[in-house]
């Protein structure tokens, strides 16, 4: 059985890297919670969002939620192994903090947008700053626990993840219900639930700014260029069979 690495700190069941504090952890902890649920409440409010705020004729709201999707994922498929390359380099904390901010952006001017072509910019920024956050913080989630508390510490994650679903289904989605019974009409009540959006992922930025672990992966990534890392992990791929397998199944996993 593998035994933890001196010196650490015990988090819960969960025997920590060394130099990663009880901080960092739950900072890591809300930073995924947060950012499953903007990437919930955007797919889940929507159809709201061009019916009763932008008022999309029904006729074109099928093709523009695929083109939608589509941009999201192709943005995703470009931007991960790069972020997850300069994060190596840069560390995880600025660049997750970035994530989120470019999502608070997005889901603020989403609601008030007055062209397809503005939706489509904005969709464009959130798509960003969700590929943004999410490569960075599968980083950490990699970095901070020890290999004696991996497979706790990735069940735990999946459990928060569902319970942030579970949230969003049950209370995200009446937001618009919510500021209507509070005297709003549709459009305004729409806009209030993506700004309400807006400011939690900007509260999420602050928390990861303030609460990351503040060093790198490596001392070696962090002197590699970002192609050099990029470079590495496909030859890693290349080298390992199950590592490209990996690589496989996460690209599959992007149409799910």
């Amino acid at each position: 059985m593998t035994e933890a690495q001196p010196p650490a700190i015990k988090f819960g069941p969960f025997w920590l890297m060394p130099g990663i504090t009880r901080g960092n952890a739950l900072a890591l902890f809300y930073a995924g919670f947060v950012n499953i649920l903007m990437i919930t409440f955007l797919n889940f409010l929507q159809p709201y969002l061009l019916n009763d705020v932008l008022m999309i004729p029904a006729d074109r709201q099928g093709s523009l939620t695929g083109a939608l999707s589509t941009l999201q994922e192709a943005i995703a498929l470009v931007l991960l192994g790069v972020v997850g390359a300069a994060s190596d380099r840069a560390g995880r904390r600025n660049l997750c903090a970035l994530g989120f901010v470019l999502q608070a952006v997005a889901l603020a001017l989403v609601p008030v947008a007055g062209a397809e072509l503005q939706l489509f910019l904005f969709r464009a920024i959130f798509a960003a700053g969700v590929a943004t956050a999410s490569v960075t913080i599968m980083g950490a989630f990699q970095d901070y626990p020890q290999e004696v508390s991996r497979g706790k510490w990735s069940g735990v994650n999946s459990i928060a993840t569902s319970i942030a679903i579970l949230i969003l289904s049950l209370v995200g989605v009446r937001l618009p219900q919510f500021f209507q019974s509070a005297g709003a009409d549709p459009v305004w009540a729409g806009r209030l639930s993506f700004w309400t959006a807006a400011a939690v992922a900007l509260t999420a930025a602050v928390v990861v700014r303030t609460g990351f672990h503040r060093g790198f992966a490596s001392a070696t990534a962090h002197r590699a260029s970002v192609l050099r890392n990029l470079a590495g992990a496909a030859r890693a791929g290349r080298d390992n069979p199950r590592l490209a397998l990996a690589y496989l199944c996460a690209f599959a996993s992007r149409a799910t």
